[in-house]
């Protein structure tokens, strides 16, 4: 057998090659795309926010600013560090609101969304009553579902709630505790 590898050092050679470097490549590449997709940002608790959850939400707000800025929205203010640090004090403060909402079994009725969307003037009709049609295009059209829309309406709801709870039950000066509530 040794002999055989002996004579044959250039096509063994060969065989290694073909099976050693694609595994490596193979492996390699699966476990960089694995990690890219499970990178925490952060841990709340024990909640994880992800590599995924921060980009959506940095892009949700590029998305906001564009719409309110128009032409002189520039994405490179994004691209800095105090911005990146902005986005995910939000994504924090909105992971500790939620478990704070669900701690104190805080909650919004149905009536109570029903009543908030009839509030919104593009939603509604020519007559004043609420337009379903115009609901489910403008929330399509912002990428929504309204059950989406509606829970995340909920999750805000509740977390004002949560806010007023906070400001009505401490004894400390307004200013503070309007800052610390934000």
């Amino acid at each position: 057998m040794f002999e055989f590898i002996r004579t044959h050092q250039r096509l063994m050679q060969l065989i290694l090659l073909l099976l050693i470097i694609p595994s490596f490549v193979l492996v390699s590449g699966v476990t960089d795309f694995s990690r890219d997709l499970n990178t925490t940002v952060a841990k709340v608790d024990k909640q994880v926010i992800s590599q995924q959850e921060f980009e959506n939400a940095q892009r949700e707000q590029m998305n906001r600013f564009r719409q309110m800025a128009g032409a002189q929205f520039d994405p490179k203010m994004f691209d800095t560090p105090e911005a990146k640090q902005r986005i995910l004090d939000s994504l924090i403060e909105q992971r500790v609101m939620t478990e704070m909402v669900r701690i104190k079994h805080l909650s919004v009725s149905d009536e109570t969304i029903r009543r908030e969307l009839m509030k919104i003037p593009s939603l509604l009709g020519a007559d004043g009553k609420f337009n379903p049609e115009a609901y489910r295009s403008i929330l399509a059209a912002q990428g929504m579902t309204p059950l989406n829309f509606e829970a995340r309406m909920r999750q805000d709801m509740s977390s004002q709630q949560l806010n007023q709870v906070l400001q009505s039950s401490s004894f400390a000066p307004k200013t503070i505790a309007s800052r610390i509530s934000d």
